[in-house]
């Protein structure tokens, strides 16, 4: 098969996020978090899998049903299976539609959430404890962009997802994402960054 590709990094997800933002280009955003989550699925999957189970896995399981392997393992919750869930779901009507209609897109934004608890901690390099939790319920609360809301959650799963990984076949782990939210005058924004810590 040759060699593998390097890891896709969380900086990456982070970079390619920010960059297709700034073009307004909601369908490539959608295509690229439905990329790494899938990449990062699979990868979960395969290395919990037997080589004669890897290729039926890749073949015959849908994304949702990879997904339910996934909330058996312990690695995901149920809310946050249904954000993936929706991605998927908005990304397969993307992928088919030559025309989209942004209103059906938008209403099933609408009645969906997006919060989970979001949190992550390490050991710095001089052995202190750093990390950040988030109750995302309370901070929404302050956001009014849905899509904002379902892009941010969506790159923090696959930012767990990522983590998760790398626990398994014994990596540090050295990246988290960092979210800040910015007050404005109308609206509340949320900045990603990636906190990398050194070895």
């Amino acid at each position: 098969m040759g060699n593998n590709p390097e890891e896709p990094t969380l900086t990456n997800l982070i970079n390619n996020f920010n960059a297709i933002k700034k073009i307004k280009m909601p369908r490539l955003t959608i295509l690229n978090l439905q990329l790494y989550a899938e990449h990062y699925v699979n990868e979960i999957i395969d290395f919990e899998v037997g080589d004669n189970a890897r290729e039926e896995i890749r073949t015959h399981l849908s994304f949702p049903q990879k997904l339910r392997i996934l909330k058996k393992m312990k690695i995901l919750e149920e809310k946050q299976i249904k954000i993936l869930e929706l991605l998927n779901r908005i990304r397969d009507e993307m992928v088919h539609e030559l025309v989209v209609n942004p209103d059906k897109i938008t209403a099933k934004l609408k009645y969906t959430k997006f919060d989970f608890i979001y949190g992550w901690s390490a050991i710095n390099k001089n052995g202190g404890k750093i990390g950040k939790i988030i109750d995302l319920k309370k901070a929404y609360k302050k956001v009014n962009d849905n899509f904002l809301k379902f892009f941010t959650s969506n790159i923090l799963i696959i930012g767990i997802l990522h983590n998760r990984l790398k626990i398994m076949k014994k990596l540090p782990v050295n990246e988290f994402i960092d979210l800040k939210f910015i007050e404005g005058n109308k609206n509340t924004n949320i900045s990603l960054t990636v906190r990398k810590l050194n070895a």
